[in-house]
């Protein structure tokens, strides 16, 4: 009737940083469900087939590739027709603070299936927070470039899911 999970791990990514102190960033999560049909209150609701409660909350990282920590040169694949020669520009001026972009999520739902799954589905409420976001930021001109990639921004994201489906035969037995 109850159940129980988790999983906890350390990623690394050297496109981070050079400093193993934030090179490594454990990520996490854990859940729980119970099974309610599986309750004795329940047991003789002839109409419910199935329902479980479950929540889960984790916190996982990301990478972005678009930036590093040092700076990165974009070299052409053609030569320059007036110097005959490759030339190169600046992809990213580098941010030596760079670290990884972090989102933590907990989602609280509902699965469930009435009259012989006649009608069965999920209900879901959900909140994403997601913190060190890369963001192109403004920057004083004297870097040498007015803009940079840097870990500035949160974004909160909530919502509600609803999942509905039917196992019913339409015309013949052949068609569901």
């Amino acid at each position: 009737k109850y159940t129980i999970s988790g999983s906890a791990r350390t990623d690394a990514s050297n496109l981070i940083t050079d400093d193993p102190a934030y090179r490594y960033a454990p990520f996490w999560s854990v859940g729980a469900s119970w099974n309610a049909k599986g309750e004795s209150f329940l047991k003789n609701v002839n109409w419910l087939d199935r329902l479980v409660v479950r929540a889960t909350y984790g916190y996982n990282g990301n990478v972005d590739r678009s930036t590093s920590f040092k700076p990165l040169l974009n070299i052409s694949t053609t030569q320059n027709t007036y110097i005959q020669d490759y030339m190169a520009t600046i992809g990213s001026y580098g941010n030596p603070t760079l670290r990884w972009e972090k989102t933590g999520t907990l989602d609280v739902g509902v699965d469930f299936s009435f009259f012989n799954s006649k009608l069965y589905g999920s209900f879901d409420v959900y909140s994403k927070k997601g913190e060190d976001l890369i963001v192109s930021m403004s920057i004083p001109s004297i870097n040498g470039t007015t803009s940079q990639k840097l870990n500035a921004a949160k974004m909160s994201n909530k919502g509600v899911e609803l999942t509905l489906g039917s196992h019913m035969n339409i015309l013949s037995d052949d068609i569901t």
